[in-house]
C-alpha cells in the first residue's frame, strides 16, 4: 500500500512504506515457527485468514515472514489433525472406527487395572484413551484388544500406522502395540523409556505426541504358545501394558494402507551447513514444516487445530486510515529541504480463534540519528484522530535512534485489541523526499483531493499544521470522520 503525494502544481504520486527511507515500524509476533496460534486451519487456506468472533471471515494485516536461517515456518501437533484417514480403519465398516472406545475390550489377569475411554487430542479430533490406574506392579499386564476384519492379502506390504500421544510413561513401563494373526503370531512396536526411539520397531521412549509407521514385513514375527511362527493374516490389534503405568491416546490407527502418511517438508542443515529438504513421516513431538501446502495427499481435506507460526504486522499492510504522512518545506533549517510527520497505527485483533504471544513493536532505523527530531509511541489510542491524541499518552523513544540500520524495540508489552500509534518528526533531504515516493500511480482522484483539507485539519494545527507548498498525506473517508468527530 502507498500514500498519495499532493503537491502544488504537480501530479499526484505515490509514497510507499517499504522503500527503505519512509519509517516503517512493525509488530513482530513470535519467531521461528511460533508466536500466533490459529485455532482452526483448513489445509489449502491462507493461514492469515481466520474466523472472527461474529462468524465472518477476516484476514490479518500481516505476513508470515521467511528466514533463510530458520526456514521451517509452521508448527503443529501430529495428533491435532482432523483427518478422515486417521479414523477410517477398518474401511469395511463405515460405522466402526479403531479410535472409538466401544470397539475395544480390556483383558488379562490384571484387567481391572485398565480403563479404555473416548477422548480428544484436540478439539474435534477423536481418539481412544488407554490408561492404567496407577497401581501397576512389575509383574502386572493389562491387554486392550479390538478385533479387525481379516486382512489376508499383501500383509507384508501393509503399513502399520499409529498417531498417538503419551501423557504418562512410568519408568520401567513397557507397552506394545501388537498386530496379531489368527493363531496368535504378532508384529509389534514398543513404547519404553529405556529404548532408542530411532529404532524401526520402537514407537516412543518419552511422553508427548508422535507418529510411528512401518511396513509389517519389516517387523520381526513374535510367537506365542501354539502359534505356527508365520504371520499370514491380520485379525486383531492389541495394546499391552506391562511392569508400570501408562496413559496413551491414539488419534490415528490404520493397517490397510501400503503408503505412509506424509506430514510435510522440513529443511534440515547438514554437517556442511547446507540446507536439504526432507519429507516428515514419523514426527516425534511437534511437526515443523516450511509450508502447509507440502503435506501429503492424505491431509488435503484435513483441518489442523492450534497451528503456530510467526507473523509481522507491517506498516504497509495496515488499513488506509491507519497511516498518514505529511511533508512540508523546511522553513527554519537550511540544512534540510523538508520536514516530515509520519503516523502509523496498529491493532492486533483480539479474537477467540487467535492466541497471541511474544508481541513486540519494532522499528528498523532508516535515517541517520540526527534526522529524527522526535519519535513517540502512544498505547490505547482507540479511534482518536492522530492530532487529538493527548500529549500525556505519548512515550518518547527518540533516544533509541542512534544508528542507521539498527532495529529498536519500541515496546514489548503490547496487548491484543489495543490500538498502538507511532509518530515520527523527521528532517529530510531532497533525496529522502524522492526516495519516499514510489513510481507514480493513479490512486484516488476526487475522493482524496475533495477531502484534503478535512484530513489536514484532523491532524491538528498544534502538531502538524496546515501546510503550504508541498504536502504529503494519506488517508480516506474514515480518517476524515474520525478527525471531525
Amino acid at each position: 500500500m502507498v500514500a498519495l503525494l499532493a503537491a502544488s502544481g504537480v501530479a499526484a504520486a505515490a509514497v510507499s512504506f517499504d522503500n527503505g527511507t519512509t519509517p516503517s515500524p512493525q509488530i513482530n509476533e513470535g519467531t521461528h515457527g511460533s508466536g500466533l496460534t490459529l485455532a482452526t486451519y483448513d489445509i489449502g487456506d491462507d493461514p492469515t485468514r481466520y474466523e472472527a468472533n461474529d462468524g465472518s471471515t477476516a484476514n490479518l494485516s500481516a505476513v508470515i515472514p521467511t528466514d533463510d536461517e530458520h526456514p521451517n515456518r509452521f508448527t503443529f501437533s501430529p495428533v491435532a489433525i482432523n483427518a478422515s484417514d486417521y479414523r477410517v480403519f477398518p474401511t469395511s465398516d463405515a460405522n466402526v472406527s479403531a479410535v472409538d472406545a466401544t470397539v475395544w475390550s480390556v483383558a488379562g489377569a490384571n484387567a481391572s487395572l485398565g480403563m479404555v475411554a473416548d477422548s480428544e487430542t484436540a478439539p474435534n479430533v477423536q481418539a481412544v484413551r488407554f490408561q492404567t490406574d496407577g497401581s501397576m506392579a512389575a509383574d502386572d499386564e493389562v491387554i486392550f484388544a479390538t478385533d479387525t476384519p481379516s486382512i489376508t492379502s499383501d500383509e507384508a506390504k501393509r503399513v502399520a500406522q499409529v498417531a498417538f500421544r503419551i501423557n504418562t510413561l512410568d519408568a520401567g513401563t513397557t507397552a506394545q502395540i501388537r498386530f496379531v494373526d489368527a493363531d496368535g503370531d504378532y508384529k509389534a512396536t514398543t513404547i519404553d523409556d529405556s529404548l532408542n526411539a530411532s529404532s524401526h520397531d520402537v514407537a516412543a521412549s518419552e511422553t508427548g505426541p508422535a507418529v510411528w509407521q512401518e511396513p509389517l514385513g519389516n517387523l520381526t514375527t513374535q510367537t506365542v504358545s501354539g502359534s505356527d511362527g508365520t504371520f499370514d493374516d491380520l485379525e486383531r490389534i492389541e495394546v499391552s501394558v506391562m511392569h508400570g503405568d501408562l496413559d496413551l491416546e491414539i488419534a490415528g490407527l490404520n493397517v490397510e494402507r501400503m503408503s505412509e502418511w506424509q506430514f510435510g517438508e522440513q529443511k534440515v542443515q547438514t554437517a556442511d551447513e547446507e540446507w536439504v529438504t526432507e519429507t516428515i513421516t514419523e514426527p516425534r513431538g511437534m511437526v515443523m514444516v516450511t509450508d502447509m501446502d507440502t503435506l501429503g495427499p492424505t491431509f488435503e481435506d484435513a483441518t489442523i487445530h492450534n497451528l503456530e507460526f510467526a507473523v509481522e504486522y507491517r506498516a504497509e499492510l495496515q488499513p488506509d486510515d491507519n497511516r498518514l504522512v505529511n511533508i512540508s518545506e523546511a522553513e527554519n533549517n537550511p540544512s534540510y529541504a523538508y520536514e516530515g510527520d509520519v503516523y502509523v497505527q496498529f491493532t492486533v485483533p483480539d479474537q477467540y480463534d487467535l492466541t497471541h504471544s511474544q508481541l513486540r513493536l519494532n522499528d528498523t532505523q532508516t535515517l541517520g540519528p540526527g534526522r529524527y527530531q522526535a519519535v513517540a509511541v502512544a498505547m490505547g489510542t482507540g479511534d482518536t484522530a492522530f492530532g487529538n491524541i493527548s500529549a500525556d499518552a505519548w512515550t518518547d523513544k527518540t533516544g533509541l535512534y542512534t544508528g542507521e540500520g539498527d532495529t529498536h524495540t519500541l515496546s514489548d508489552s503490547l496487548q491484543p485489541g489495543q490500538t498502538i500509534t507511532v509518530h515520527y518528526q523527521l528532517q529530510l533531504t531532497e533525496q529522502d523526499y524522492e526516495a519516499m515516493q514510489a513510481s507514480a500511480q493513479t490512486q484516488g482522484g476526487g475522493g482524496f483531493f475533495g477531502n484534503l483539507w478535512g484530513k489536514l485539519l484532523g491532524v491538528g494545527g498544534g502538531i502538524v499544521g496546515i501546510v503550504t507548498g508541498i504536502g504529503l498525506l494519506w488517508g480516506n473517508e474514515k480518517r476524515k470522520s474520525r478527525a471531525e468527530a
